[in-house]
Order: C-alpha cells, then structure tokens, then sequence
C-alpha cells in the first residue's frame, strides 16, 4: 500500500491542490491528513471541502479546534487569531460541522497518527529537537508517530535506547527502531523551503518529498480576503 500523510494545509488551496495532482500520479491509495485544514489562508471551504473527498483519515489541529470553538485563541499570535475568526465567518455549516466532530487521533497497526504531541494531543504542544522527541517516544508504544503542528518537515529514530535526527528524507523503517515523523507542512512550510511538503510510505520505505505550486496566487488571494499580510509574504521564504 502507498501511504499519503499530510498536515497543516491551512487553508492554502494551491498548495493541497498541487500535492493531490502530485499524489493522484503516484497513484497513492490512502491519504491521512494530521490536522490544521484551515487558518491562514483564504480557501478554508475548498480546502475543507476536498479534505473531506480524498482522505481516509482527517485530524483535528489547534487551528481547527480554534475555528470551531474548542480550543482558546488566547495563545495564538494575533494574525493567527485574526485568521481563525475570519475563517469561523467564512466556513460553511457543513464545514464547520466536519472540523467540530474530527478525532485528535488515529491509530492502525503498528502506526499513531496526531496533529502535535503523543504525550496530550488536547494542548498542542510543540516537538522541536531530539529532547522534545526523547520524551515524547515514552509516551506511546506503537513504532512509528506521524504528527505535525510545527511546520518543518523532520524524522526522528530512536534506537538502543538513543535518539537522533535522520539526516535523509529518504529512508527504511527497520525492525527493532522507533519513528517519529513530521511531513511538514502543505500550505505554510517554516523550514525556509516554500515547496508543499508531505510523506509518501510504501513498502517500509519513507520520502519526504516537495512539490512547487503558485505561491503569487495563493498569497494574492491572502491579500485580497483582507488577511494579515504577513501570512501572505511568509509563503514566498517558506518561515
């Protein structure tokens, strides 16, 4: 089987769309998406809307707790916080709907599936280094952890006892190892490459793979909705 794991669309329809082109020539047979459809950018019911068509599994994020009213904007900066409220306006009844009732977890096989930490997946905490993952790999038994939330793309691999970065964004899962893998972010990269980022599996093998789309018209269409402007320029440095 050849797995899709996505995360943190954010409402950025040119972006999702490039990577569902890239996909459907993969020919990929099951898309996970790890949380944060909406916020930032201005096409949160296009975005809802196909997330909902395509994947098998769609999470929950913080932004999209926040949109629905389940989680606080007191911790959101104040352009995300003006995000969620222009998009809790702009979202349809159905949509809404869907993001209100989606799950902070999944599980299937020997795979955890979250939008930020294992260890409280309620409080949106962040895994940013190896100490991060260090305690994080304590708190769930499955072998492998997608999760998102932090917009950089990144593997860890704990083995005897020791955990590290894996340098390559190609690489094999290895009996007797332990992973935890972020596809970085579709809509809003923060690791100063401004490519769509994701995840492909198949066969025990996993790539981090990028792919262009139209950063001018997706950051235009910010712009335009009235969005802070800072949404838009940050989409052309990938930060």
């Amino acid at each position: 089987m050849k797995l899709a794991i996505l995360s943190d669309i954010h409402g950025n329809w040119e972006a999702f769309s490039a990577v569902l082109e890239f996909l459907d020539k993969e020919k990929v047979d099951k898309i996970i998406i790890l949380g944060d459809i909406v916020g930032y950018g201005a096409d949160p019911n296009l975005c809802v809307k196909k997330a909902r068509e395509v994947a098998e599994v769609n999470l929950i994020g913080n932004h999209d707790a926040a949109v629905v009213g389940l989680t606080s904007l007191e911790e959101f900066n104040p352009f995300a916080k003006e995000a969620c409220i222009w998009t809790s306006k702009v979202l349809d009844s159905e949509n809404l709907d869907f993001l209100r009732k989606l799950p902070y977890t999944h599980k299937e096989e020997n795979i955890l599936y979250v939008h930020s930490a294992p260890s409280d997946p309620t409080r949106w905490k962040y895994i940013l280094d190896v100490w991060d993952a260090d305690w994080e790999f304590r708190t769930f038994d499955e072998q492998i952890c997608f999760f998102g939330h932090t917009h950089q793309a990144i593997a860890y691999r704990e083995s005897d006892n020791k955990v590290g970065v894996i340098e390559s964004y190609t690489f094999e899962i290895v009996p007797g190892a332990r992973y935890m893998i972020n596809p970085g972010s579709v809509g809003q990269p923060r690791d100063y490459d401004p490519r769509a980022a994701f995840v492909l599996m198949e066969d025990g093998v996993v790539r981090i793979l990028r792919v262009m789309y139209d950063v001018k018209k997706a950051a235009t269409k910010i712009l335009e909705a009235g969005l802070p402007p800072i949404l838009a320029e940050r989409l052309y440095q990938g930060l």
